[in-house]
């Protein structure tokens, strides 16, 4: 028995490594292509990041809608007790209820999806280290960029 676990564990001590420089590898491309999306969106090396900026950008809205119209069912789904203290006591309109943002960015609907990447691109002129780092990079530009107005 004592066997079986000193293998296990050296099979697991020999597999992680190479695991993770394989990890570290695979996210190198990406981020050479967002730093050549930041240089000049029309290069051919930056294909890769647009496409994963496209993405997180759907991604992002098809989220954030989907979470707005969870949120507005769940609120339509109250007790017969909850439904009249807010009719007696709050009144017809609770803002608190309303679909919103989660995200805390509100990209117009009627923007052009290149648009946004060229607006976006602009923030990712610094070389980013890691994928997690691209992805909160792009999150912050999105605020920055896209604001909710309050």
């Amino acid at each position: 028995m004592k066997v079986f676990v000193y293998l296990s564990l050296a099979g697991l001590l020999s597999v992680s490594p190479g695991q993770a420089i394989a990890a570290v590898a695979d996210e190198q491309p990406l981020l050479d292509s967002c730093t050549a999306l930041a240089v000049d969106p029309a290069q051919q090396s930056a294909t890769l990041c647009n496409y994963y900026v496209q993405g997180y950008v759907s991604g992002a809205a098809v989220n954030d809608r989907r979470n707005a119209a969870e949120l507005a069912d769940a609120s339509r789904q109250w007790s017969a007790f909850m439904q009249r203290v807010y009719r007696t006591r709050v009144g017809s309109k609770d803002e608190r209820a309303e679909a919103t943002p989660f995200l805390h960015f509100c990209i117009p609907r009627d923007a052009e999806l290149s648009e946004v990447i060229g607006r976006l691109s602009t923030h990712l002129a610094e070389p980013i280290a890691t994928a997690r780092l691209l992805r909160e990079t792009l999150y912050d530009a999105l605020q920055q960029e896209y604001p909710c107005s309050q």
